[in-house]
């Protein structure tokens, strides 16, 4: 078109004043002529980049300075408007002095926001935190091989959740009205306990899993007890009951729960067998000394 304009100069020359104006009004017209206004909206047919306060903007809108908006409106990639679920940004106040931001995900609990980065190698996005609309935080890239998992319910109950990490370890803490209501601990491949407490526990109900065999085996026809004089030598010789740890081991070792439980108990079961016996023998005292009694 441009073109055409200076051919149809060469040909019919025109006064100086004339042409000036006219090529001042051609190229406003070029100018302003990619904005378009239908009814009350304005666009733009440029495909280049725009900037304000930018002389090399590299983005479709690049801005050198603050930008104020009363809210912000994310659009899908791929289906824009289709997808059906706002998602917005955008600041509301309950109070004077109170700043609030808020998130808007949808209007449903179907939506998660995420923190994460894109690989550089494979091109794929990489997940390192989320948050669900369904009460769920989690970190790492899905719930199998997360770090955390913590679920809040409606009736005020939170799940605590720390997936095994390289096989070593598993904790899960469930807690309601405010309390601690369920604690489950899995003990990791190195032997090592996961829970270490230096001050006081109190609790209403404990239950151990036993690694030792329950000592009913006592009552058996076939076990033998030790006879007293035999107890009572152990004992001036060592200090302590046979098969219960010594008390300096104790102080250094602390105690096993499950196997201090077991060896009293299996002592307990003696003591009820040496009684029964010591019964048995006092009855038949009692009885050899009536009939002697009897002959005077």
């Amino acid at each position: 078109m441009v073109r055409n304009l200076i051919i149809m100069f060469k040909k019919k020359p025109l006064k100086k004043k004339y042409c000036l104006l006219f090529a001042c009004s051609f190229f406003i017209h070029v100018s302003y002529s990619q904005w378009i206004q239908t009814g009350n909206n304005i666009y733009n047919t440029n495909t280049g980049f725009v900037g304000i306060g930018v002389t090399n903007p590299v983005v479709k809108l690049d801005v050198n300075g603050s930008v104020q908006s009363r809210r912000i409106e994310f659009l899908d990639f791929n289906r824009g408007h289709y997808n059906g679920d706002r998602v917005r940004l955008y600041r509301d106040d309950p109070e004077g002095d109170y700043a609030l931001l808020k998130l808007q995900l949808g209007d449903e609990n179907q939506a998660e926001f995420q923190i994460g980065y894109v690989d550089h190698q494979s091109g794929k996005w990489v997940k390192n935190l989320s948050i669900h609309n369904n009460n769920v935080l989690q970190l790492g890239d899905n719930e199998l091989d997360s770090r955390i998992v913590g679920r809040i319910g409606n009736n005020r109950t939170f799940g605590f959740h720390i997936n095994r990490w390289g096989g070593k370890y598993e904790w899960t803490i469930g807690s309601k009205n405010g309390e601690i209501s369920m604690m489950n601990l899995e003990r990791n491949t190195n032997g090592r306990v996961l829970l270490a407490v230096n001050g006081g526990m109190h609790s209403k109900e404990i239950n151990v899993n036993l690694n030792y065999p329950a000592p009913d085996y006592v009552f058996e026809e076939s076990y033998e007890l030790l006879p007293l004089k035999e107890v009572e030598a152990y004992i001036k010789k060592y200090r302590h009951l046979p098969e219960i740890p010594a008390g300096r081991i104790l102080e250094k070792q602390g105690i096993n729960v499950a196997e201090m439980e077991m060896g009293l108990l299996k002592k307990v079961e003696e003591l009820t067998l040496y009684i029964i016996k010591m019964e048995k023998e006092i009855a038949l005292i009692r009885q050899q000394c009536g009939s002697i009694k009897g002959k005077f």
